[in-house]
């Protein structure tokens, strides 16, 4: 069966540098065999492969002035936070002695990855003391990294005396900044250190880059690389449009990327919004941003699946949690109205639930709660438990949820998870990234598209995860807007991780690789004010595109030209009928149902394009073509030879540079036998199609360059996607 095509990039060729391979320690084995009960063999040892990849590399611990960025890119809720605890674990099995863990911008989020790191390099309950662990660490702390940094000079000191440095900091320009007078004034030499950024897209990137300045959090990132001559920032993340779209001359531009690859009980965007339509409810009765005096409809029927699974879960024995998350907007107020609201629902139905059953208000809501099982059941099948069982706990299953309103304003941000079973969330960006919901089920998100970045909307899926054993629970609320932008994302993200995995076997550095996305004029790719670079969008469809400067150097005009003799001498063309209308210049060639695969490899990605304009278009043609490829690898396409034994004459602009009119027009008239409607309707219907062109070019009636290959692609509608690609100058 054939297969489809890499994306061949239009960039010169170079070479990466050759990695070093780092030994697995008892640090990586002991903290796999933690990672035993959650993770069987195959995937223990798929998270010991790709963590020897990504630190084979980062800059080797102890040579001399070596400094490295990577980005590691995971799906949202996919492992990434065990990723980099492994990576940790195996730079110090390699004599890093200083692992530096930049959390997200939030207290919770950082009690959350530094309590992850405790319990999981069992530095909670170890008696070794190798690992000492700085939680935002002060001047005070000098006096102690300096004894442990002088072990590891000192020659003379044991190897099972010397111990690792883990600190960890939130992403604040103030913790940052203590952070660096601490380390200013401690003798950090002969010390390499790995320095990991977690949710990097985050408050890393430099916000004034358009003014050329520096964000304060920013620089201070930057001070803190400066302290070490060998280092690696390793930056994770599952939106890496940020990252990957900042100028390559950026200190964090990445140097290489790394894809994680979740296990087989993951489930993310595929799932949701290719797959299980019926697991995605449009929230047709709230209008984003309007306000409201009463519960949407739409909010109780989510309250009601949550509320069935949970006594569900509850008949099983109630392991582990089970939770709703509702994001209503950014904006404290509306957070408030909906916990105030579902307060109003669950005291409402334990109150009707208390009635007898000979109770119309009982009849009614157990009514209602039997109509959500039966849909349930449809998700979830036989393993459901029986609905007389179910209903039997529901009264106690819905007044034992607890209710927590997470946001600035709440007293209480985090969430004692083993404090109850079921659990219903309330709140805005707090609940956005980075931030687990353990057991989630049940998403209600009414809040709208917003400004439309897609690395934004992306942070908000806190409903993927690790859950394929209980995703017949599952069921998300969303605008239909969102549902269709989430829909668009999948795309994005499968394509920008398709890219990434075939540049990487090229072996050349991520910064060569040309920025270019499929994504929706819906979204944007990130937030402006930390691209100094402009990007063109667009999408063909039943339409043609050319190369309109293709004299732009010699080498492309003698590189095409060849291209083009090779590819025609290889391939049967044939004449098209000749008819009264067609003069000598008219007269062209034919290579109908060739392999479009074929076309693309050995044509299309190999033309030479010079100017920049003709480059980012050509590029996202290309991104449509390949696109389609995926899914229609055996698609076939015609090629024309455009007169091939007159070359044609034309004129270029002298203002822009490029040609003025590629295609001849109609020649007759549409009622006239043989009549030709022109060039630009030379081509296959419904399939893609190219015409060969060979042009003298003229400037200002003067001779300018003879036999110039010209290509032009007619893109069917099937093949259409919109696009992205980045302006490199």
């Amino acid at each position: 069966m054939s297969t489809a095509p890499s994306l061949i990039q239009l960039t010169p060729p170079s070479t990466n540098a050759t990695a070093w391979q780092p030994v697995i320690g008892q640090e990586t084995l002991d903290l796999l065999g933690h990672f035993a009960p959650k993770l069987d063999e195959s995937e223990r040892e798929a998270l010991q492969d790709s963590t020897v990849r990504i630190l084979s590399q980062c800059a080797m611990p102890g040579a001399n002035a070596e400094v490295k960025t990577g980005l590691v890119v995971g799906y949202v809720q996919s492992g990434k936070t065990m990723s980099f605890t492994t990576v940790a674990a195996l730079a110090a099995d390699n004599n890093c002695p200083l692992i530096i863990v930049i959390t997200g911008t939030t207290k919770p989020l950082f009690d959350q990855s530094s309590e992850r790191l405790d319990r999981d390099l069992r530095l909670d309950h170890r008696t070794d003391r190798k690992w000492q662990h700085f939680r935002e660490p002060d001047r005070k702390e000098r006096e102690r990294l300096n004894q442990i940094f002088e072990d590891w000079r000192d020659h003379d000191t044991p190897a099972h005396e010397r111990q690792f440095v883990l600190i960890t900091v939130k992403k604040n320009w103030s913790v940052l900044r203590k952070l660096i007078t601490l380390l200013n004034n401690v003798d950090r030499s002969g010390i390499p250190a790995l320095v990991i950024d977690d949710e990097a897209d985050q408050a890393s990137l430099n916000t004034r880059v358009r003014q050329q300045e520096e964000s304060t959090t920013y620089a201070r990132l930057l001070q803190l690389r400066r302290l070490f001559p060998n280092h690696t920032f390793l930056q994770y993340t599952a939106t890496p449009q940020a990252p990957l779209l900042i100028s390559i001359l950026d200190t964090l531009s990445p140097d290489f990327a790394e894809l994680l690859n979740p296990g087989a009980d993951y489930v993310g965007g595929i799932e949701f919004f290719s797959g299980a339509a019926s697991l995605i409810h449009p929230i047709l009765d709230v209008a984003p941003q309007a306000p409201r005096v009463a519960p949407p409809e739409s909010l109780i029927d989510a309250m009601r699946f949550f509320f069935v699974g949970v006594a569900a879960g509850a008949v099983e024995g109630g392991r582990g949690n089970r939770s709703m998350l509702i994001h209503p907007s950014r904006e404290t107020d509306p957070q408030g109205d909906f916990a105030h609201w579902v307060r109003l629902i669950k005291d409402r139905w334990v109150s009707a639930l208390e009635l007898p059953e000979t109770e119309p208000d009982y009849a009614d809501e157990i009514q209602a709660f039997q109509a959500a099982y039966a849909e349930l059941a449809t998700t979830v099948g036989s393993s459901l438990a029986p609905w007389d069982a179910v209903r039997a706990v529901l009264k106690r299953a819905i007044r034992k949820t607890n209710i927590s309103e997470v946001n600035s304003t709440s007293r209480r941000a985090d969430v004692d998870w083993r404090a109850g079973y079921a659990w219903i969330l309330v709140g805005g960006q707090a609940l956005d990234r980075g931030f687990t919901v353990e057991g989630l089920t049940v998403t209600y998100m009414p809040r709208g598209l917003g400004t439309g970045n897609a690395d934004t909307l992306q942070q908000r899926a806190r409903f993927f995860g690790y859950k394929r054993r209980y995703i017949g629970y599952c069921r998300v609320y969303l605008d239909p807007v969102v549902q269709d932008a989430f829909a668009d994302y999948v795309t994005h993200e499968e394509n920008v991780r398709l890219q990434l995995d075939e540049w990487k076997q090229t072996g050349r550095p991520v910064q060569e690789w040309k920025r270019a996305f499929l994504l929706g004029r819906s979204l944007q790719p990130t937030r402006r004010n930390v691209l100094s670079l402009d990007h063109v969008r667009d999408s063909y469809a039943d339409e043609w595109f050319w190369v309109r400067s293709p004299h732009e150097s010699d080498g492309s005009v003698t590189a095409n030209r060849n291209l083009f003799d090779s590819f025609v001498a290889s391939h049967s063309f044939t004449d098209l009928p000749q008819n009264v209308h067609r003069t000598p210049a008219r007269q062209h060639r034919m290579a109908a149902g060739i392999p479009l695969q074929e076309v693309y490899e050995g044509l299309l990605s190999q033309v030479h394009v010079r100017a920049p304009d003709d480059g980012q278009k050509y590029f996202g043609a290309l991104l449509q073509i390949h696109q389609h490829l995926q899914s229609h690898p055996d698609e076939l396409c015609t090629v024309y030879q455009i007169s091939p034994n007159e070359p044609r004459q034309r004129a270029v602009d002298p203002d822009t540079d490029e040609i003025d009119q590629l295609f001849s027009g109609a020649n007759g008239r549409p009622a006239d036998l043989g009549y030709d409607p022109g060039d630009r309707h030379l081509h296959a219907d419904g399939q893609l199609s190219i015409q060969l062109h060979m042009l003298n070019l003229t400037d200002n009636g003067a001779q300018l360059m003879n036999d110039v290959p010209v290509i032009a692609v007619w893109i069917p509608s099937v093949m259409a996607h919109e696009w992205l690609v980045q302006d490199n100058r």
